[in-house]
Parts: C-alpha cells; sequence; structure tokens
C-alpha cells in the first residue's frame, strides 16, 4: 500500500489547505476543530427543561387555576343563528284581490345540548 499520495503538502507554512481543515484536534491547528464541552450541553439541557416546565405551568394555570372562568366564558360565547323567513307583505292581483297573506307562525327550537340533564336541573332554572 502506497501512502506517499496520501500526504499533504503545503506551498508556505502560514497557509492552511482546505484538506487540512478536516484534521482532528491533536493536530497542529487544533483550534479549527474544537469539540464542544459538556458544559455547552449541559446549559442546552436545563434551558429545554425550563422551556417544557414554563409550558406544564402554563397549560396547569390555563385549564386547571383558571379553567371554571374560561368555561364560562365558552358557555356564554356559544350561540347559534337560524334563518328568519322576511315578511313579504300582502300580494294583490290586477282587480285588488288579495292572492298571497302573511300568516304568522311560531316555531319552538331546543337544542339538545342546553336542555337540562337532570329533572333536578328543571326545578332550579
Amino acid at each position: 500500500m502506497n501512502l506517499d499520495k496520501y500526504t499533504i503538502s503545503r506551498s508556505e507554512e502560514g497557509e492552511i489547505t482546505p484538506e487540512e481543515t478536516l484534521i482532528d484536534s491533536v493536530s497542529s491547528h487544533s483550534t479549527i476543530e474544537t469539540p464542544i464541552s459538556r458544559g455547552v450541553f449541559g446549559y442546552f439541557y436545563i434551558f429545554i427543561v425550563i422551556i417544557f416546565a414554563f409550558f406544564f405551568l402554563k397549560s396547569f394555570q390555563l385549564q386547571i387555576v383558571d379553567g371554571d372562568q374560561f368555561a364560562s366564558l365558552a358557555r356564554r360565547n356559544s350561540s347559534s343563528s337560524y334563518p328568519l323567513s322576511a315578511l313579504r307583505g300582502i300580494i294583490y292581483d290586477s282587480e285588488g284581490q288579495p292572492l298571497v297573506q302573511n300568516i304568522p307562525r311560531f316555531e319552538l327550537v331546543a337544542v339538545h345540548s342546553d336542555l337540562p340533564k337532570a329533572p333536578e336541573e328543571l326545578e332550579t332554572e
């Protein structure tokens, strides 16, 4: 095996060729590649734990501590809209006889989720 073709030749002592940038940390140019210390990873892990703790505490606050307030806001915010037909008025023919009249019609609409679940709830409302 001929290892001479794998040697790095330098044109000048101070220049670094692109092949030398891939050298390991024990070479003469060890400042080019230095391993990341364990302390950096420790700080990173602490930062991630703090972020997860913040999200956990915030979700605890929103769901457990302030949950009743948000539930009541959601109940008040729920609404339903139903289309209503407009009153058109009486339509007359050419002789003045009414062809169509407005007859009031009332509809009772009950939303199943808004109805009380137990008979005791009927008495309290």
